[in-house]
């Protein structure tokens, strides 16, 4: 699946706002036991986050990573809090 990273998540890693590339995989939560599938529409309802993600930048320039195939790199889910005047909390 075609993504595009909104956060700068790792700049060093060539994560930054903008970067363009493929999905690879969705690491489901280990606590994940049973997720349903809605057999008309597809959709999966999960009850945590996925665990991982793996992304394959379309421009890599960083180094691969052991265990991962070429250019993958997991992005990992994260928090942000906002404060009601929009600002980070």
């Amino acid at each position: 699946m075609k993504a595009m990273v909104t956060l700068n998540i790792a700049t060093e890693a060539d994560l930054a706002n903008g970067v363009r590339g493929e999905i690879i995989n969705i690491v489901l939560d280990p606590r994940e036991l049973n997720p349903h599938r809605d057999e008309e529409t597809g959709v999966m309802r999960l009850q945590y986050p996925p665990a991982m993600i793996l992304f394959k930048p379309y421009h890599y320039t960083f180094g691969r990573l052991e265990g991962l195939p070429d250019r993958v790199t997991p992005i990992f889910p994260s928090e942000i809090k906002y404060t009601k005047d929009g600002q980070l909390g």
